[in-house]
């Protein structure tokens, strides 16, 4: 059957995309370009797992279009997915069921074919009697269910299961369990491997160690734990713990992802809290090193702050622990979450990539234990790195918008900069201020920058939020 879906949000795609699995073929309606270059390159304009993956294999089946007419006359039957977002007042804003309404109508006057409207946007009941097939049949001069067929189907899809759903929608069937990977790379860690795997074997389906080129027995350890639900993989030479978890992620099978450390900091049994969040729609669960904190060295204590703090101000998002190494999230987001890092300023700059492109990140409070083993964290030179990492996710992750709010602010920062420098260097070598109003100047500019640097975040935030807030509406 030839199918028009009207709509590309969350509804209209997962839809389209899982009627044109059934074979139909398959017509997207839209006003957004950008969502439907999206579609007709293969890759969803949001997040639903599995999503991307089904739209690829039935492009042969999916077109797209601006033009609703030509879509009616093409098709034999039309989904109406557009949204139906609040007012201001709590009540539903039917403007984009009105106006499909008119267009579709205008559209079956001059069909000759008996065509049959489907309304699955989330409406009130009566609302398909008082005001789509009224002006459906107005617009079209013809009859409903005589001259054209209507039904309404409005359906309210889960987040993170709307395709199992969509297959499998029977009220007493139990939904699968999602499977469960962790990954625990290693790195000269002969002394806590096997208590780590011990302790997260009863919690998980799958645990996959990553090797990364340990010159102790750490490797020798693992394979004699190796059986069919631990597996072991291992780096020749040192490539970093990045590489590692990225190994982990690209053998992982479970739905869900959890990054661990190999050193017995992080206690499993918060993992079924995790995984209870990830069901519930949260992209990213933190675990936050809240209990027991004396375990984390005084040093390390001083960095976390400051680098969490930097991390909520560039996301705009509270977050206590930035840099936990405990943290559980859908396999399929990793592609989104994934950054340029080798070292340990990895989970800093996931975390706050994550949270400006607008995800739902839960923090869980969690013991952090005595380490077993040597640190392999470089106070000085981590610590540049997670800085200068934080610079390039701020910059690189912000809209244009944001980014055209920010960018005076670097000017500003430099002419702080300049007038502070002569005015250190009058007071320095004559002992007085020959321009005293250079200090003045030096510390508006700064305060300006910071101002317009704030006001481009908030923009920013803003914008991925709306982003978000969007995709579950549609």
């Amino acid at each position: 059957m030839k199918i028009s879906i009207i709509g590309t949000g969350y509804v209209g795609t997962v839809t389209g995309t899982c009627l044109a699995e059934l074979g139909h073929q398959i017509i997207f309606v839209g006003r957004d370009t950008k969502k439907l270059d999206l579609i007709h390159s293969g890759k969803s304009p949001m997040y639903e797992p599995g999503l991307d993956q089904l739209l690829e294999k039935n492009l042969p089946r999916i077109s797209t279009t601006m033009v609703l007419p030509d879509a009616i006359r093409k098709t034999e039957l039309t989904f109406v997915c557009v949204g139906t977002p609040s007012n201001d007042d709590g009540s539903i804003n039917l403007d984009q069921i009105r106006d499909v309404s008119h267009t579709i109508g205008k559209s079956l006057a001059s069909d000759d074919e008996y065509h049959t409207i489907i309304v699955k946007s989330t409406v009130l009941p009566g609302t398909s009697e008082t005001l789509v097939i009224p002006i459906l049949e107005k617009e079209s001069g013809k009859n409903a269910f005589v001259d054209f067929g209507f039904s309404s189907n409005p359906e309210f899809l889960k987040k993170g299961t709307a395709i199992e759903d969509f297959f499998h929608n029977h009220p007493n069937e139990k939904p699968e369990k999602m499977k469960i990977s962790v990954i625990i790379p290693a790195y000269n860690e002969e002394r806590a491997l096997k208590p780590v795997v011990e302790e997260y074997s009863p919690y998980v389906n799958e645990i996959i160690i990553v090797d990364d080129g340990s010159n102790d027995s750490t490797y020798e350890i693992a394979k004699t734990l190796q059986n069919d639900r631990i597996h072991v993989f291992r780096h020749e030479k040192n490539q970093g713990k990045v590489a590692a978890l990225r190994k982990g992620v690209e053998h992982a099978t479970g739905d869900i992802v959890i990054f661990t450390d190999a050193d017995c900091t992080y206690p499993a049994r918060y993992i079924p809290e995790f995984v209870d969040k990830i069901e519930h729609g949260v992209d990213l669960v933190l675990g936050s090193r809240q209990i027991s904190r004396e375990n984390i060295p005084l040093f390390n204590r001083l960095g976390n702050f400051i680098f969490s703090s930097l991390a909520a101000y560039i996301s705009g998002k509270t977050i206590a622990d930035s840099q936990t190494g405990f943290r559980a999230f859908r396999k399929e987001m990793f592609e989104k979450f994934d950054v340029e890092a080798k070292s340990l300023e990895f989970e800093t700059k996931m975390t706050v990539r994550a949270a400006k492109l607008g995800y739902k990140i839960v923090e869980i409070p969690i013991e952090y234990r005595a380490r077993r083993g040597t640190s392999k964290l470089h106070p000085i030179r981590d610590g540049l790195k997670m800085f200068f990492g934080l610079l390039a996710i701020a910059w690189n992750e912000t809209s244009p918008l944001g980014k055209m709010i920010m960018f005076p602010s670097f000017i500003f920062i430099l002419i702080g900069i300049g007038f502070g420098s002569v005015a250190l260097y009058e007071r320095l070598t004559v002992y007085y201020l020959e321009h005293e109003y250079y200090p003045l100047i030096a510390v508006f500019s700064i305060l300006l920058a910071l101002q317009l640097m704030s006001i481009g975040l908030i923009v920013d935030f803003l914008t991925k939020k709306l982003d978000r807030i969007e995709e579950k509406l549609t």
